[in-house]
Formats: C-alpha cells, sequence, structure tokens
C-alpha cells in the first residue's frame, strides 16, 4: 500500500466516524424533541387533557390544589403519604389536598380523611412530571403553578410548610 491509499483509507474511515456521529446527533435530537415535549405537557394542562384537568381542579372555596403524586410500588411514596396526611390536616380551606395514583389506592388514607384519592390516567398523565413522589399544584383554571420532588418525608414536611407559609402571606 502506497501513501495515497493510507491516506485515501484514513478519509475514508474520518467520512465513515462522520456519518455514525451524525446519525447519533440525530437520533439525541429526535429523543430531546420527545422528552421537552413530554415536559410540555406537564407544565400545562389543557387542549385533550380538560377532562383530566377537571379532576384535579379545586372548587371553591379552594383556590389550589395540593397534589401528591404516587405510584403504585413506590417506596417512597408510601414513606411520604403519612406526612402528606398529617401537613394536609393544617392547609387553609383555601387548599384541597389530593393524592393523585393512576392504578392503585394508596394504601394509609384513612376512608374518613379530608385528602381526596384520585386513580385516574388520564389525570396522572396531565400531572406527573416524570417521577415519584411529587407534590404538584393546579390552579382553579387547571394550570400547574408549582411542581416539586418530595422523595423524603423530610422534604415533603419542607416543602408543605413553605406552601402554608406561602398562603399565609397571600392572606389565603
Amino acid at each position: 500500500m502506497d501513501f495515497y491509499e493510507a491516506v485515501a483509507l484514513i478519509a475514508l474511515a474520518g467520512v465513515v466516524l462522520l456519518v455514525l456521529a451524525g446519525v447519533g446527533l440525530v437520533g439525541q435530537m429526535g429523543q430531546l424533541r420527545r422528552e421537552v415535549a413530554r415536559l410540555q405537557r406537564a407544565v400545562s394542562v389543557g387542549g385533550d387533557r380538560d377532562l383530566a384537568a377537571d379532576v384535579l381542579r379545586p372548587s371553591m372555596p379552594a383556590r389550589v390544589s395540593a397534589i401528591l403524586v404516587t405510584s403504585p410500588g413506590c417506596e417512597s411514596c408510601e414513606a411520604v403519604l403519612p406526612t402528606f396526611l398529617r401537613c394536609a390536616t393544617g392547609l387553609p380551606a383555601t387548599v384541597r389536598a389530593v393524592v393523585l395514583s393512576w392504578d392503585d389506592t394508596p394504601s394509609g388514607v384513612p376512608q374518613d380523611s379530608d385528602v381526596d384519592v384520585v386513580l385516574d390516567t388520564s389525570a396522572f398523565r396531565s400531572v406527573e412530571p416524570g417521577w415519584t413522589p411529587a407534590l404538584v399544584l393546579v390552579e382553579q383554571t387547571g394550570s400547574i403553578v408549582g411542581v416539586e420532588p418530595v422523595g423524603s418525608p423530610e422534604v415533603l414536611a419542607d416543602v408543605m410548610a413553605q406552601l402554608t407559609a406561602d398562603l399565609a402571606r397571600e392572606g389565603a
């Protein structure tokens, strides 16, 4: 093999590597577009998700729904549920407390609880941020105004305390 054949072979290998890198980038761009679309759906409730949003929207006198988003078999969800139930008893009447799951009733919610339990796949998809447990705040319009990961009872207690303080400042 002479010098020119070696250069041509190296150039061909470089072109093949560039093509493979381009194909990989196109694939990643497609994944990124899908993820952005999923996040946009999680941030706005509307369109074909209006019926699901109705299940989660607060009704008078409540102005906002504090929704604990859970999923079946989620150990962290089970760990934070007692804290959510305890914190929900201290919320003002302007806040509707909801436990949301897509399939199975979360264990540990008493029948006589003031916390609503919603089992609705469409509602779950309309607000689920990509992880559970999460605390999602929904206004009467159906707009999502807050999403927080709450992976431990301590974090959930802090987020609920902040929510209560914010509502007190607003005069809710």
